[in-house]
């Protein structure tokens, strides 16, 4: 299993997820998002072990939405989702020229010796 997995599985383990989607439930009538420094506070957890809920909690199915500012809020409109979802696709556009790149230089640095394949 990869380390991103894993945490991902101990967020959920250590009920992050759960009382974060509560919190980010109750937030949503102020309609601003909750700063990740702040949300974290309140869970008593560390950045990484939030951001893991969060993506827990996407796909899991929920609305969640990174804000420009870096703070989390449920999606309040299909535009919002959207926007959040073309983020999302340009950052895998992004990766993927970064994987690409790496690969085709390891395959000249390590001639012979990689065998990299992108599979998602």
């Amino acid at each position: 299993m990869d380390e991103s997995n894993e945490v991902v599985r101990s967020a959920a383990a250590e009920g992050v997820a759960p009382e974060a989607l509560r919190i980010l439930q109750e937030w949503r009538a102020s309609g601003q998002p909750i700063s990740r420094s702040a949300l974290a506070h309140r869970l008593e957890c560390s950045d990484r072990v939030l951001r893991a809920a969060m993506a827990l909690l996407r796909t899991q199915g929920h609305l969640v939405i990174a804000d420009d500012d870096g703070g989390y809020r449920l999606a309040r409109s299909p535009e919002d989702v959207e926007r959040y979802v073309a983020t999302l696709k340009s950052r895998v556009a992004e990766l993927s020229l970064v994987i690409r790149a790496m690969e085709q230089e390891a395959r000249r640095a390590f001639p012979g010796s990689l065998q990299m394949r992108l599979t998602l």
